[in-house]
């Protein structure tokens, strides 16, 4: 009995120091593969996306298509044609498809587009379920 509990504890220290935050708002938790994965904030990595690109046109009542992103609150109720993403499915919704220029649909934001950083934190948070 002696001989496995430091094991355990050495399996117990890896595993607290795998899910230690790395950054404000994101962390790094176990995935398959011996990859990881980053979470992904609204708050922290999302936020600041939409306030950068999006909030001159998407906020308070002359929001364009209805669409408000000052707040995760705002941003969670959609455009006035309905919601703009389906949590855990990035590939049906709007909003990745417009910040990733899918085809068929008009890219976002009009000028400069988003980063390939931003548009993959947007897509992890999607895929992640779309929480607050």
């Amino acid at each position: 009995m002696k001989n496995l509990i430091l094991p355990i504890l050495a399996l117990a220290v890896l595993g607290l120091a795998a899910c230690t935050p790395k950054e404000e708002g994101t962390t790094e938790t176990p995935s398959t593969g011996g990859e990881t994965a980053q979470t992904v904030s609204f708050d922290s990595d999302i936020q600041p996306i939409l306030t950068k690109n999006c909030v001159s046109c998407h906020q308070g009542e002359k929001a364009q298509e209805g669409f408000d992103v000052s707040s995760y609150e705002t941003f969670e109720k959609g455009t006035e044609h309905g919601a703009v993403y389906t949590a855990g499915n990035s590939a049906d919704s709007l909003l990745y498809k417009v910040v990733s220029k899918a085809d068929g649909v008009p890219a976002m934001p009009p000028g400069d587009p988003l980063s390939a950083e931003d548009v993959e934190k947007i897509k992890a948070w999607i895929d992640s379920g779309a929480s607050k």
